[in-house]
């Protein structure tokens, strides 16, 4: 059998995609849900998510305002904002590799601002997967150490699962493992990155498919379905149309017959959270 973690990304960015998260948790339809805590998070109700679903700090290197914008002011724009992209991001850490330093100020504020929330942190991943640029990847596992660092982090699965992003990400993620290994207990090994956000079923059937191709990972990973689910259908700001996500849609085909056929088809299965914490909390 796959059993799949599937995760709700984009925790705090608005209270339609917050109402789709607490939507699916209810109903049992998620694994894990990553938070973000960037200065407009909006995170009124978060603790509805505690003992409902695996939860993680989504970090927000990319897309909005930081919590520490005078630290990062060469890095944004003329509103405070973030690159809007991740290749952005990365051509400004080409040009000035002395920024990342400022960029680790920001990633301990989020991972300080997040345990103030009262929930596990469990794991951590990313908006557009940038901790896994081998540099950025060095600086999390910086930040996150010790008896601090949580028990999972994201990679991504190497094989061609979600077209060009997915392979990218994957040789990514491959080189900053080699560079600097995270002490972490599981890996949540993410597949289809390519149509995350936009998913449909025969994108998840073909990644399934494929999955069942490959051999089976080593050592302790979990395959994670990563999806942007929301109750809203227009994007909450409108910088945000240029993700092109589908949040109503995602949050819809989750719940649906037809996803649960694909499942089935494929011996495939939504990990409950409580089998993924007790996975992390064992030696």
């Amino acid at each position: 059998m796959i059993e799949l973690c599937v995760t709700a990304d984009d925790y705090g960015l608005s209270r339609d995609v917050n109402a789709g998260i607490h939507s699916l948790a209810a109903r049992d339809a998620l694994s894990a849900v990553s938070v973000m805590v960037h200065r407009e998070a909006q995170l009124d109700d978060v603790s509805v998510l505690r003992g409902r679903v695996v939860t993680g700090l989504h970090l927000m290197l990319v897309g909005e305002r930081p919590l520490r914008a005078a630290r990062l002011a060469p890095l944004l724009d003329a509103q405070g904002f973030l690159p809007m992209r991740y290749w952005g991001l990365f051509l400004q850490l080409l040009r000035h590799p002395g920024w990342l330093a400022r960029l680790s100020d920001e990633i301990a504020a989020q991972v300080a601002r997040y345990r103030t929330l009262g929930l596990p942190l469990h794991f951590i991943n990313s908006h557009q997967h940038v901790h896994l640029l081998p540099p950025i990847w060095a600086r999390v596992l910086q930040v996150v150490h010790g008896n601090a660092f949580p028990p999972a982090m994201r990679t991504a699965q190497p094989a061609p699962l979600g077209g060009v992003h997915q392979a990218l990400l994957g040789v990514a993620s491959r080189l900053a493992g080699r560079r600097q290994a995270a002490p972490a207990r599981l890996s949540l090994q993410a597949i289809g990155l390519g149509f995350a956000g936009r998913s449909t079923l025969q994108d998840i059937d073909g990644a399934l498919q494929r999955l069942g191709q490959i051999a089976a990972p080593r050592g302790r990973v979990l395959h994670e379905l990563v999806v942007h689910p929301g109750l809203g259908d227009a994007p909450p700001a409108a910088r945000h149309g240029a993700w092109g996500i589908r949040w109503r849609r995602e949050h819809d085909l989750l719940l649906s017959d037809d996803f649960a056929a694909v499942l089935r088809r494929h011996g495939a299965a939504v990990m409950p959270a409580a089998a993924i914490a007790a996975a992390l909390e064992s030696p």
